[in-house]
């Protein structure tokens, strides 16, 4: 994790963390903090010692939005749009990595062929984004790592050497429990399938997940969406478990009905009850004093450069003033929108405007302002936001259709063509 907005960290730890990003730093600025590259006066960057420090990463830097009103710093997780880290982001991150690396030749040697039958495994098509229970795709991702604590995986780590398939008596992996018993046979021979799941012809884990991953039950059953596999092969381990734990002796015939009714209850669960609908109210009347301010803008995604409009209007529609302006460095167009509302109401406190109701065509920001979702791109500029909204007696920020800023969207293409530029 990084620090977006890391006025008071440490400038060596802070470059030296990333080194694959970041060169070392000069020895003279190991002591430095990251605040001492932001002007006091402006608080923004000072760009004459960001290239004295470290002129190759000078427009890496200005991209990065610190706030002029000092926003606390804050930790952030680069690869999720909140910047919150979530164990399932660091897991996909952790797979993006072993594929980009891939495997040294002593790591292929001591895997051997399993590792090498997950090349090029579609984890998310075949099992975590499927219609099916958190706990099913947990397990069938056991399965496929060899995870299960299955007769064979047991020896191999001398937990117990005598463990045998408690149906057959014959050596138990994996494939042999999901696949290739008799038991397990039978039981997928009792599936009432759009198409015949054969389990005598898989011939690896792999190939059975992939293999099983389509067939839907017929219409009797009650299970109208999403695969059934997963439900079996997850009645297939409980009733193994069942029999080894609790002496409990389940049927092909039980361990097909418990399969069925398992994936019933949880699509059952699925379905929402529709809300009950709340007579709308009227809404009530705006402040005579009330100006409304759209705001737009152009961006263009080569250069990193922005222009921003904004136009002011009476409660009923009259045009009143407008204002523009242009920056470089600009990493994002949801950034672009959130400097030019910020821009905008710099403006209305300007004119002295006390009631003022913001519109802006950007959803994801009228949100992240509103219901205060955190966005990783928008941490600094978001306190500014608020921090501004204080000023004045009355706000609101909503979001309008993009026909309803025609006229801010040319006047923020305008602002860019003075950069000598054109949005892309």
């Amino acid at each position: 994790m990084e620090p977006r907005q890391a006025s008071g960290q440490n400038l060596g730890s802070h470059l030296t963390n990333k080194t694959h990003q970041w060169d070392t730093p000069p020895e003279q600025t190991k002591d430095l903090l990251v605040s001492c590259l932001i002007s006091p006066a402006t608080g923004q960057w000072n760009k004459e010692k960001i290239r004295d420090i470290m002129p190759f990463h000078e427009e890496r830097v200005l991209e990065l939005r610190p706030s002029a009103k000092g926003a606390r710093d804050k930790t952030i997780w680069l690869h999720t749009e909140d910047g919150i880290y979530i164990a399932k982001s660091g897991y996909y991150k952790g797979l993006q990595a072993d594929e980009d690396m891939g495997p040294a030749l002593g790591d292929i040697e001591m895997e051997g062929t399993e590792e090498l039958l997950l090349r090029g495994f579609d984890w998310n098509k075949q099992i975590w984004r499927l219609n099916t229970g958190q706990k099913t795709k947990l397990f069938m991702w056991k399965a496929m790592r060899n995870g299960l604590p299955v007769g064979e995986n047991l020896r191999a780590r001398n937990v117990n050497t005598t463990v045998r398939c408690s149906h057959c008596g014959e050596a138990e992996t994996t494939l042999h429990l999901l696949f290739s018993c008799d038991f397990t046979i039978k039981v997928w021979n009792l599936i009432p399938c759009t198409q015949t799941i054969d389990s005598c012809l898989v011939q690896s884990v792999r190939s059975g997940i992939e293999g099983t991953k389509d067939a839907n039950c017929l219409p009797p059953t009650g299970i109208s969406s999403g695969p059934i596999s997963p439900w079996v092969v997850w009645s297939i381990w409980k009733s193994r478990n069942q029999r080894i734990f609790e002496s409990r002796r389940l049927t092909p015939e039980d361990t097909t009905t418990q399969a069925l009714r398992n994936a019933r209850e949880w699509q059952t669960a699925q379905i929402k009850t529709p809300a009950r609908k709340i007579r709308s109210q009227t809404r009530p009347p705006a402040h005579p004093l009330t100006v409304t301010c759209n705001t737009d803008t152009a961006w263009n995604r080569e250069r990193k450069t922005a222009g921003f409009g904004w136009l002011f209007s009476t409660r009923e529609g009259v045009r009143m003033t407008h204002g523009s302006a242009s920056e470089n460095t600009i990493r994002s167009a949801l950034l672009a929108e959130a400097i030019s509302v910020h821009r905008a109401l710099q403006h209305a406190k300007h004119l002295g405007l006390s009631h003022i109701s913001v519109a802006s065509d950007s959803q994801l920001l009228i949100k992240a302002i509103n219901r205060g979702i955190p966005h990783k791109e928008l941490h600094g500029i978001l306190h500014d936001i608020l921090d501004l909204a204080c000023f004045f007696s009355k706000i609101s920020f909503r979001y309008v259709q993009r026909e309803s800023n025609v006229i801010d969207d040319k006047i923020a293409k305008n602002a860019l063509v003075t950069l000598g530029l054109g949005p892309v």
